[in-house]
């Protein structure tokens, strides 16, 4: 926009504009996670956060940028809020000074890493482009994707096989062994290991039935049946695990919202 010679004084304006944001956000976004839920607000902010800082590239004039600029910022200060609050309160107090340490390094990573990225790419708009896009997919995968790729599996039920009715019946005795041996397992393990490598496993399975032909009927149902079990086990951990965590207002909302989506489940499976 040419912000030189008398004009040179908006580019500090425009850092000032963007900090004001993030000062303002601090405020806001603290009362907002409170009421609200922290999490719903994480993945809320993610998604002003992205929407904002891709606009910016297609900003017409300096006042419209230094306003996208503000709700970008405004949009950080809750992903900080929320997601250090998250990490403070789902962390055991003994591991939380090890939690925060790789946090912060994992600050000072990035920052070094947007110098690298600069240094690439060298125009404004695209690196504003990839700092800002990568916070789409950021907000979808923080809320809701357990459950989506568990539909995702149940939905593609037919196209395993032509006996669906096996099919079926194999899904639901391997959830059933999956959920009836989840208790022994976290007994061993504990809850975060067993949570994140069920996920992993059924990200595996599905990625893997990907990859292996049409015509290989028998080893597609193999890996869809080792993640529909891996799934029963997750899920049956997150029952626990959110149990233990959320307060108990949040709780029984939880618990109201798991049982809509196991009837969803039990009417897709039957459909």
């Amino acid at each position: 926009w040419d912000l030189v010679c008398s004009s040179q004084g908006l580019k500090p304006l425009s850092q000032s504009i963007f900090m004001s944001g993030i000062l303002v956000g601090s405020f806001i976004w603290g009362l907002l996670s409170y009421r609200f839920g922290r999490k719903p607000m994480l993945s809320w902010c993610c998604l002003q956060l992205a929407v904002a800082g891709t606009s910016t590239i297609f900003a017409p004039t300096f006042v419209i940028y230094c306003g996208l600029r503000f709700v970008a910022a405004f949009g950080m200060a809750g992903i900080f809020l929320s997601s250090l609050t998250l990490m403070v309160e789902w962390t055991m107090t003994s591991r939380r000074a090890v939690t925060m340490t790789v946090v912060g390094c994992a600050f000072s990573a990035g920052q070094a890493a947007l110098g690298g990225l600069a240094f690439a790419l060298r125009d404004w708009r695209t690196l504003q482009l990839a700092a800002s896009v990568p916070f789409f997919a950021i907000s979808l995968i923080s809320c809701f994707s357990l459950l989506i790729s568990y539909y995702g599996l149940i939905f593609d039920l037919q196209s395993l096989g032509r006996d669906i009715f096996l099919l079926q019946a194999l899904f639901g005795a391997v959830d059933f062994l999956g959920r009836a041996t989840t208790a022994l397992l976290l007994s061993f393990l504990g809850r975060r290991t067993i949570q994140a490598g069920s996920q992993a496993m059924a990200g595996l399975a599905i990625l893997a039935n990907m990859l292996v032909p049409q015509d290989l009927q028998t080893l597609r149902v193999v890996f869809a049946v080792l993640g529909k079990g891996c799934f029963g086990i997750s899920l049956t951990c997150f029952t626990i695990y959110k149990a233990e965590l959320f307060p108990t207002p949040v709780r029984k909302s939880t618990a109201a919202q798991g049982n809509r989506q196991e009837a969803v489940t039990v009417e897709s499976t039957s459909l």
